[in-house]
C-alpha cells in the first residue's frame, strides 16, 4: 500500500453505515442528518471504516454490519477537514473498496461531515422523533 494506486479519487464518495441511535434532527438544516457520533470510531484518533461508492454498492456495505442507515460523504471534503482517506484491508476481510477515515476527529471534523453527508436510498432512519445532538452528547460522551 502506499502507492499512487491506493489513493482515493478526491471526487469519489465513501459509504458509512450508521447506527440506530446515531442520527438526529438538525433545527439550523430543518432535515434529519447522522450525528457527529456516527464518524467517531475507536476514538477521536481511531480509524473510521467506510466504502468507496464506486467499488462496491450499499447491499454489499449493509452485509458487513448490523448498522441499520447508510449515508454517503464526498473524498474532497473528508480532505478539506484534514483528514485522509486510506486502504485497509483485502477484498476477501473488509469487503470491496474498505477504506479507513484517518487522523484527528476533532468535534468541527466530524460534525462537517454530519452535516454534509447524504442518506442512501433504502436506509435512511424512519420519520419521527429524533435526540437532537446536544442530547446524544450528554447521554453518550460526545466527540472529542
Amino acid at each position: 500500500m502506499g502507492g499512487v494506486q491506493d489513493m482515493v479519487p478526491a471526487a469519489e464518495w465513501v459509504y458509512r453505515r450508521v447506527a440506530r441511535d446515531r442520527h438526529v434532527y438538525d433545527e439550523n438544516l430543518r432535515r434529519r442528518r447522522p450525528s457527529s457520533l456516527a464518524f467517531v470510531q475507536g476514538g477521536r484518533d481511531g480509524e473510521t471504516s467506510c466504502y468507496v461508492v464506486s467499488e462496491t454498492t450499499p447491499e454489499v456495505v449493509a452485509s458487513y454490519g448490523p448498522e441499520p442507515y447508510m449515508v454517503r460523504v464526498p473524498v474532497a471534503l473528508i480532505r478539506a477537514n484534514e483528514l485522509e482517506v486510506v486502504r485497509s484491508g483485502s477484498d476477501e476481510e473488509d469487503g470491496p473498496g474498505h477504506v479507513d477515515i484517518v487522523g484527528r476527529k476533532t468535534s468541527s471534523r466530524v460534525t462537517s461531515l454530519a452535516k454534509a453527508a447524504e442518506w442512501v436510498e433504502g436506509y435512511e432512519p424512519p420519520e419521527g422523533d429524533y435526540a437532537s445532538e446536544k442530547e446524544l452528547n450528554l447521554l453518550g460522551g460526545g466527540p472529542p
